[in-house]
């Protein structure tokens, strides 16, 4: 449908109301932008569908607070946000406020944190326990709901929070330690079973099994940056720092499924050379991955030994293991910077190539009957050219079929097309 604008200058924030009304955040417009020892003044507006033909909104300040009064956040029946006002008016340190939905007025107003020395900086209510989650300085703190409804109901004073036992990975790139956003939004890596699925998310590796939704590292100590599938006791963690901040080296560890025991370190000697989480991936006895130089490294995980697949100096991605755990499919270039696809045994050490160079093959994926991969080679189309019989034919650009190399232990037999002979891949 169509998308209308608020007829809002500067508006900056918004929390929709059941009546179909707004708590906006506002920039005061004037002929100077007004200011204050605190910086540009914020101030909250309550709208409405105006019933005039003059304007389609109608808007009512909510305050008359000359600071900065931000954010506003649904807390049940009452509307939470952020506010300088350190009293009589004048600025101070930024907390967290509440005012009643059913009476927006600035005499309604009610103070419920006290943050001391560090200003809030932003905050988050579950939608389901009504907890509250701040951001004071670079650390998490929470606030219950029952404290929070003590505060708004009067029977208690403002509170100060409670710092999170959590401890929050970041690269520090643009201060992501202190952001909070939707956990969706993070995902790096994903692994299931049809009884367990395993997720990183920001640096911490998460199970979900017999209901249980818990961290693959409850001590907190390192940063994961993939995990996937071994058996029903035990997962594979790619990461850093997992056993001891003294080392930086990425490593590979076995961690228990039921936290019974202590992470083993498979491979974190400093060897690994910059391996690219995305592409870690396990079968059976191994896990496989490349590394930033293109080279793909398989890892026996009883053993703890290595070993390179490919001799070639060219990159390789796509990683996949065959169903038994036998064989490991790749995509690589060849010389001519065409995608080939290639198949290495793990029992025989030996790569065996399954598709030519004269066209390109990517995206492998294994199944009971072989190898399914795409190509753009031998696309044919029933069409005929517009020309006659004698011109060339119509030619289909980016197009590719979906290819079957079978694959009875041995690599590279014939092709089978699956995809009609239109050409739709």
């Amino acid at each position: 449908g169509d998308v209308e604008p608020f007829p809002f200058a500067q508006a900056r924030d918004l929390l929709p109301l059941d009546d179909g009304c707004s708590v906006i955040v506002r920039v005061k417009q004037s002929s100077q932008t007004q200011g204050y020892v605190g910086g540009t003044t914020e101030n909250l507006y309550h709208t409405c569908p105006s019933t005039s033909s003059s304007s389609s909104q109608s808007k009512r300040r909510i305050t008359s607070y000359v600071g900065t009064e931000k954010k506003p956040r649904r807390f049940g029946a009452w509307a939470l946000f952020l506010s300088d006002n350190g009293g009589s008016g004048k600025p101070g340190r930024m907390n967290l406020w509440g005012v009643p939905l059913a009476d927006l007025n600035e005499s309604k107003r009610v103070k419920i944190t006290c943050a001391g020395e560090m200003p809030v900086l932003d905050f988050a209510v579950d939608p389901v326990t009504l907890e509250v989650t701040l951001v004071v300085g670079g650390s998490l703190y929470t606030l219950a709901s029952s404290e929070v409804e003590a505060v708004l109901s009067g029977s208690a004073t403002p509170i100060s929070p409670v710092q999170r036992e959590v401890y929050v990975r970041s690269d520090f790139n643009q201060g992501l330690e202190k952001t909070m956003v939707p956990a969706a939004n993070h995902f790096t890596t994903f692994d299931a079973t049809p009884n367990l699925s395993l997720s990183t998310v920001r640096g911490q590796a998460f199970a979900f099994l017999d209901s249980r939704f818990f961290p693959l590292d409850p001590d907190n100590k390192g940063r994961v940056m993939s995990v996937r599938y071994y058996n029903t006791s035990h997962a594979l963690v790619m990461g850093t720092d997992f056993d001891s901040w003294n080392r930086a080296e990425v490593g590979v560890y076995l961690v228990s499924l039921h936290g019974e025991e202590k992470a083993e370190v498979l491979k974190a000697d400093g060897s690994l050379k910059s391996p690219r989480p995305e592409s870690f991936t396990a079968s059976g006895e191994h896990a496989a991955w490349f590394n930033t130089d293109g080279e793909a490294v398989v890892l026996h995980v009883e053993s703890g030994s290595t070993r390179k697949v490919n001799t070639w100096q060219t990159s390789v991605s796509s990683l996949t293991f065959s169903p038994d755990g036998a064989y490991l499919a790749f995509e690589h270039s060849a010389r001519n910077q065409f995608s080939q696809i290639s198949v290495y045994s793990l029992q025989a050490s030996q790569v065996h190539q399954v598709t030519a160079a004269k066209f390109n093959s990517f995206s492998p994926i294994w199944s009971s009957k072989g190898l399914y991969y795409l190509s753009d080679g031998d696309v044919h189309t029933t069409q005929s050219s517009p020309w006659g019989t004698r011109a060339p034919g119509p030619v289909w650009d980016g197009r590719c079929n979906v290819f079957l190399a079978p694959f009875e232990g041995q690599a590279g037999e014939a092709l089978v097309e699956l995809t009609g002979a239109d050409g739709a891949g």
